[in-house]
């Protein structure tokens, strides 16, 4: 029997078809549901490719989606994005706060490409001081305090408002060199270049009496990893700024170069939490291996001093692993100042104890085509599902049919 002839209640299967596909497009178009459409590519920064962890966000006609992502650490500047939307409406982006400088998309599921590129690749400009900014990586400076940029953070510690960062990451590393040149009583002039490095990072909120782990932007001139602070009372928007220093004059002298060295000395502040709010920090840092067998220093007498009223404060500090570049160490502080890294060298004749190399085995590697499966949209499920009630409708109804022919007769 073809589908042609088949009829129920006087409508043909194709009439009956047509019917039902209209209903699950109107039920589609009534919903409006809100699918994932995918936006990724590379972010620059004043046309230089972005440092890693910067926070992209989506606005959708005008309104912050909660989507917001963060360049990734393992490819530099890379972000992706899922931003939920509707065909027709306008797509926005923002890094570090910024508004980036493509022009606003349609929404669609994607690809997205700019151009020929198969990405979309984003680009925003940082501002000068003095400019409004939620964020430090919005900031030429390198700082964002009480919503204007600026290139050095407030001098207390409290105060303050954002900072630089996002939501679980999205810190900055500022690198600035500064020379300083010295006129002796001879006719030669003498000049040093000093490398002055500052990260920034921001948490959201800190809840009170609860451990809050700040992961810094990796570096290798700060060495301090991540720092875990504790309240007595909550904050919002809390930064923390890490920045290398030199000896402050005032202070008294740590360690002589006879008995050890100095391997850092860090300025380490905080905005928008109280300094008497604070019930512990605890630091962790790193020490490159090769600057103990440059200095002959013992591995397990490195510490971590804090510096109060000029006085050089030993703070306990623990090993905390290694590995073939580095010595790991933990140390915990009441509060923020001005810290410094030293060991003591090696005695004579005492047996020393150094933190071993891990040992790895190299994997097997393998080569695997990669398969990039687009998002199935809310529509695509529910078109499925009629299409299947459809087809259980017409086998139904052809084997009732195929059923009642069988056991006619045929008139004579």
């Amino acid at each position: 029997m073809s589908m042609a002839k088949f009829k129920y209640a006087g409508y043909s299967l194709t009439t009956l078809i047509v019917f039902i596909s209209l209903l699950a497009s109107s039920i589609l178009a009534a919903t409006g549901a809100s699918t994932p459409g995918t936006w990724k590519g590379y972010v620059y920064a004043n046309t230089t490719l972005a440092e890693s962890r910067l926070p992209v966000s989506a606005y959708i006609t005008g309104s912050l989606k909660d989507n917001t992502s963060t360049t990734t650490a393992e490819d530099r500047g890379f972000y992706i994005l899922n931003v939920e939307g509707v065909a027709g409406q306008s797509v926005g982006f923002q890094v570090c706060g910024v508004n980036a400088n493509q022009e606003n998309q349609s929404w669609s599921v994607g690809p997205h490409p700019n151009g020929t590129y198969w990405g979309f690749n984003l680009s925003f400009s940082r501002s000068a001081d003095g400019a409004a900014c939620t964020y430090a990586c919005g900031c030429t400076g390198g700082f964002c305090n009480s919503g204007t940029c600026a290139s050095s953070a407030p001098s207390s510690g409290g105060g303050g408002t954002p900072s630089g960062g996002s939501p679980g990451g999205g810190g900055t590393t500022t690198t600035v060199a500064t020379t300083t040149t010295t006129a002796p009583t001879t006719t030669t002039t003498t000049t040093t270049t000093t490398t002055t490095t500052i990260v920034t990072q921001t948490v959201p909120e800190v809840i009170a009496n609860t451990p809050t782990e700040i992961k810094l932007p990796a570096s290798e001139s700060t060495s301090v990893e991540s720092i875990t602070i504790e309240t007595t009372a909550a904050a919002s928007n809390v930064q923390v700024t890490v920045k290398t220093t030199s000896a402050p004059s005032s202070a008294s002298v740590i360690i002589s170069s006879s008995s050890g060295a100095v391997y850092r000395y860090l300025d380490i502040k905080t905005v928008n939490v109280e300094s008497s709010s604070i019930k512990s920090a605890k630091f962790s840092f790193k020490v490159e291996r090769s600057w103990f067998t440059a200095n002959e220093i013992d591995q397990t007498t490195v510490n971590l001093n804090r510096l109060v009223s000029n006085n050089w404060v030993k703070l306990a500090t623990n090993i905390a692993g290694g590995d073939d570049k580095y010595v790991f160490y933990e140390s915990e502080s009441p509060g923020f100042s001005v810290f410094a890294i030293t060991g003591e060298k090696v005695k004579a004749g005492a047996t020393t104890t150094t933190v071993p190399i891990p040992t790895t085995t190299q994997p097997t590697t393998t080569t695997a085509a990669t398969t990039t499966t687009q998002p199935t949209t809310d529509g695509t499920g529910i078109i499925i599902v009629v299409t299947v009630i459809i087809v259980l409708i017409a086998a139904y109804f052809y084997t009732k049919k195929s059923e009642q022919n069988r056991f006619s007769f045929p008139k004579v």
